[in-house]
């Protein structure tokens, strides 16, 4: 035995002494395990977080979307703005068309009425002025 030489008090606080450096021993290794482990989970959780990333990301998209149709209610108010102007400007347009060719018919029918009339008037002059002729001749004859 080492110890033979040294009093038994000697003997126990050695003992001792190397019985807790022991320990220590042990219990650094285990710390440096817990540490390991912790590094482990730290790696674990980034993995999550990447996860909750991404779903973040699938949530910005869900709200783009959401913009964008509303984008497109404000487009379709003022389509529909547009569109009922348009119409109302052709409605017009046409009434006023269709009121200036009914006017423009109207009057053109007048005038050939008046034309009609005039030529039936000439017509009937010359009528008269023939049969006066014939009148005169038959006068002559007998």
């Amino acid at each position: 035995m080492k110890h033979a030489l040294l009093p038994n008090n000697l003997i126990t606080l050695i003992r001792a002494a190397s019985s807790q450096k022991k320990k220590k021993k042990k219990k650094k290794k285990k710390k440096k395990k817990k540490k390991k482990k912790k590094k482990k989970k730290k790696k674990k959780k980034k993995k999550k977080k990447k996860k909750k990333k991404k779903k973040k990301k699938k949530k910005k998209k869900k709200k783009k979307k959401k913009k964008k149709k509303k984008k497109k209610k404000k487009k379709k108010r003022r389509r529909r703005r547009r569109r009922r102007r348009r119409r109302r400007r052709r409605r017009r347009r046409r009434r006023r068309r269709r009121r200036r060719r009914e006017e423009e018919e109207e009057e053109e029918e007048e005038e050939e009425e008046e034309e009609e009339k005039k030529k039936k008037k000439k017509k009937k002059k010359k009528k008269k002025k023939k049969k006066k002729k014939k009148k005169k001749k038959k006068k002559k004859n007998p």
